[in-house]
């Protein structure tokens, strides 16, 4: 995975460089407001540099995924940045289903980290986390925010699930336990759960250790 994150270090550098300084910052900031959706966040934009970053926050822009960047080069009416972005996919086939590790996924997928549905990096090997997420998603309901908080799930990522799975709870539990479990150590990951349920946050709810048993 290093030679991706790499390759696409190189790539947002080279953009830079290309763009130089004849960018339009009010122009880019516009064309993106509606996605990043934070008047706050652009308004401490002041540079291509920052809004690359900004669009990396949000989850927008990463080496998996770099169509913002060929955006901007249509925006600046820059050929030479559509080039490097086309030349950037071609070197790192994109399009092929990666693992995690960076490597295509091998025909045993359950010693796997794969892409779900939500394009969130899952972990198959581990049944019990499994288990205990799909049990939690199904009876937590309305509730599953307070648990995303304890699991340090940011505000932006709560609304987007929100907004992804309008008035379905156990979908936006799921989506967000899914998102932490991409991030977490899966060794250690039941037992950051459980800390989590039993958190203060949670106990005031009447959420707890008990809703990772089956219903």
């Amino acid at each position: 995975m290093m030679d991706h994150l790499l390759q696409y270090s190189n790539l947002k550098n080279n953009v830079l460089k290309e763009a130089g300084t004849s960018v339009s910052i009010e122009q880019l900031k516009e064309h993106f407001s509606t996605s990043i959706n934070s008047r706050r966040a652009l308004s401490r934009v002041k540079s291509l540099k920052c809004i690359i970053q900004l669009l990396e926050e949000r989850e927008m822009l990463n080496w998996k995924n770099v169509e913002c960047l060929k955006q901007i080069g249509d925006l600046l009416q820059n050929n030479e940045i559509g080039e490097l972005v086309q030349c950037y996919k071609k070197l790192e086939d994109i399009e092929e289903k990666l693992c995690i590790c960076g490597e295509p996924i091998q025909q045993d997928e359950n010693q796997c980290l794969i892409e779900n549905n939500n394009n969130v990096v899952i972990n198959l090997v581990n049944p019990g986390l499994a288990e205990a997420i799909r049990n939690i998603s199904q009876r937590i309901g309305k509730e599953w925010p307070y648990l995303a908080r304890e699991l340090d799930i940011s505000e932006y990522h709560r609304d987007r699930i929100s907004n992804q799975f309008p008035n379905d709870f156990e979908s936006q539990a799921k989506a967000a336990l899914d998102l932490w479990r991409s991030k977490v150590n899966e060794n250690v990951a039941l037992e950051v759960l459980d800390k989590a349920l039993n958190g203060r946050h949670c106990k005031r709810k009447g959420i707890g250790s008990f809703m990772c048993l089956p219903i």
